[in-house]
């Protein structure tokens, strides 16, 4: 398997009133398998400022770029230090990230 890192800065928004939550680092691999049956995936992790539990287990917008934003679900995957950095696992949930497209833009 081949892999292909990015990482970017974002934005997390409030999934109704579209208001910012937190500015986050967003961390993309593409995992593109040697066999062109198998689909190709994304392993998504995001990190905030700060001991943030109350993003934890919630959808919301994720916004890469102005033209760039879609629903994830974000789990916490693990705390360094509480208070200084929240590292979450994100879900890609919405027909934008569905293709390979938004990946090559970034």
């Amino acid at each position: 398997m081949r892999r292909t890192t990015k990482k970017v800065q974002g934005k997390l928004l409030d999934k109704s009133s579209k208001l910012l939550l937190s500015n986050c680092s967003v961390t993309i691999t593409l995992i593109d398998a040697q066999n062109s049956d198998n689909r190709k995936k994304f392993e998504v992790f995001l990190t905030v400022d700060g001991y943030k539990p109350e993003l934890d287990n919630k959808t919301h917008l994720l916004r890469l770029d102005d033209d760039l934003s879609g629903e994830v679900f974000i789990s916490i995957s693990t705390s360094e230090l509480p208070g200084i950095k929240t590292h979450f696992k994100v879900f890609l949930q919405d027909n934008v990230w569905g293709n390979l497209e938004w990946f090559m833009k970034i």
